[in-house]
């Protein structure tokens, strides 16, 4: 024989089904937070706590823009935004977030720090990739020059800025002036003595600072063979 259907499972089914909808239908949507929480996990964070993993730039960022999306004004967005840009080495875009934060708050030591390094970053790049020709004397438009302006700005609100004095120190370094470099890693060191990278960065700039007076003599030396040959062509043809 087949079993009735008990209509008080049938009648607890339905109701425990229109709760689970219910509920699902009335949750609160995700708010900027929410997004930038998810950002972050992607860069280590949990809270605010770093763990150790290998970032996903391009994750990240896809969470701080739907953030941005709901609230155009919120600046940790840009600032972590901004970090993940360079992180993947999308300089001109960490840049951009970074201007619209000090356009937002030009009082913030830490913005212009953090766009100071990104035009070290980039200037080292375009020489790395194309030359130094590309750096020019303008000071608009040397990015060294300008990651210069923004370090010492960020000096001016806050003396004791370790990053300051280092991206200083690599811009002189990228304009060949080794011997303010070494000066401006000094400083660096000084507040931080354990700063690895600022101790190596200071003792190549010593090497070089010693090497360039004899770079200098042996490029002098080319130069000067380049005309004799040249003068001697000339003297053959003429004879």
């Amino acid at each position: 024989m087949l079993k009735l259907i008990n209509l008080n499972n049938i009648k607890f089914f339905i109701l425990f089904t229109s709760f689970a909808v219910l509920a699902c239908s009335s949750a609160p949507p995700a708010d900027e937070y929410t997004y930038l929480e998810k950002g972050n996990e992607h860069l280590g964070f949990q809270g605010s706590n770093r763990v150790y993993i290998a970032p996903n730039y391009l994750a990240a960022i896809k969470e701080y823009d739907k953030a941005l999306e709901i609230n155009p004004e919120f600046k940790d967005a840009y600032y972590y935004r901004g970090k993940s840009y360079h992180g993947l080495g999308k300089y001109e875009k960490a840049i951009k977030d970074f201007t619209t934060l000090i356009n937002k708050n030009p009082g913030n030591d830490d913005y212009y720090l953090q766009r100071s390094s990104s035009y070290v970053e980039m200037a080292i790049d375009i020489s790395a990739n194309y030359g130094y020709q590309l750096i020019t004397n303008d000071p608009d438009e040397n990015y060294y020059q300008v990651a210069i302006t923004d370090a010492t700005k960020a000096l001016e609100l806050n003396p004791n800025s370790e990053l300051a004095y280092y991206n200083r120190g690599k811009s002189y370094y990228g304009l060949k002036n080794y011997q303010q470099a070494i000066t401006e890693y000094d400083k660096c060191i000084a507040i931080n003595p354990q700063n690895g990278d600022a101790i190596l960065d200071q003792e190549t700039a010593t090497r070089m600072l010693t090497l360039q007076p004899k770079v200098q003599e042996g490029y002098t030396n080319i130069i000067t063979s380049d005309e004799i040959d040249v003068a001697r062509e000339q003297t053959d043809t003429n004879k």
